[in-house]
């Protein structure tokens, strides 16, 4: 089915018209929904709802270009990272609300974890797909930026955190686990950013711009929310109802959702002309 530029131009409308009320209500979150239980079931509906479209949208352009085929693949692994960080969100949203068990670490961690491994191989991919050649200048670029980054990350979120928990003295073995997982997140991220980062610079002009433009953006909120989230639990501890990272994972997958439909919008056209 064809889906016209009228539709298209609505789907995002939309979507921007989504993103301003979600603002406006994590701002007055705690005046509209003020119980925790109320407030998490409702932010883990609409997490589950726009990570699930963009799951769905992801895998149907994989099956879509055909999986045989390098895009098909970009595609149908984006997708299955999204569905990871689904599951891991209802998982780890399952123990918080409905179990004395604490969520993290927890079954949720396999899929946040797994996830980005389809995400980053599908990144790796599309550099392929675009031909990249990064210029010497470029790679010093996003070597600086990226080593900054990583600094600050390992700083803030590693290192003062262990060292104001245990004092320098040496982690006892049952806390040794929740460590090791917690440090495995920032770590993936930085991983995941790096590949973000090659294709954010070589970004090629022509009507699939604009769906990597906002895949990119989709994939650089995450990443910062997650950034966000750790350091908060391992700096502050102190949890909110209607915290700015959860915002962020949201518009995350809303932005990685719009990428998709735009591809989605574009295939008619693109296989007519093939």
């Amino acid at each position: 089915m064809e889906i016209s530029k009228k539709n298209e131009k609505i789907f995002y409308l939309i979507n921007i018209i989504l993103i301003a009320l979600f603002a406006l209500i994590w701002l007055i979150g705690d005046i509209l929904m003020p119980e925790f239980e109320t407030a998490n079931i409702f932010q883990t509906i609409l997490m589950a709802i726009a990570a699930g479209i963009a799951g769905i949208f992801c895998i149907y352009l994989g099956i879509r270009y055909k999986l045989s085929t390098s895009t098909g693949k970009v595609w149908l692994l984006i997708g299955l990272g999204m569905l990871g960080w689904l599951i891991g969100d209802l998982i780890y949203s399952y123990y918080e609300l409905y179990t004395d068990e604490p969520p993290f670490p927890s079954i949720a961690d396999v899929f946040y974890l797994g996830a980005y491994l389809p995400l980053s191989l599908g990144l790796i991919i599309q550099t392929r797909v675009l031909g990249i050649r990064l210029k010497n200048s470029e790679k010093i670029m996003i070597g600086i930026i990226y080593a900054f980054i990583c600094i600050f990350v390992i700083i803030t979120v590693l290192f003062l955190p262990i060292q104001d928990w245990y004092g320098g003295e040496a982690i006892p073995s049952e806390d040794l686990p929740s460590v090791i997982i917690g440090a495995l997140y920032p770590i993936f991220d930085l991983i995941l950013l790096i590949c973000v980062m090659v294709v954010l610079v070589k970004l090629r002009g022509g009507k699939i711009n604009l769906a990597w433009i906002l895949l990119i953006i989709g994939f650089l909120l995450n990443i910062f929310a997650d950034i966000l989230y750790n350091w908060k639990e391992n700096v502050i501890g102190e949890a909110l109802n209607w915290e700015i990272y959860d915002l962020l994972f949201l518009f995350s997958y809303m932005f990685i959702s719009m990428g998709a439909f735009s591809v989605i919008a574009l295939l008619p056209r693109e296989f007519k002309e093939t």
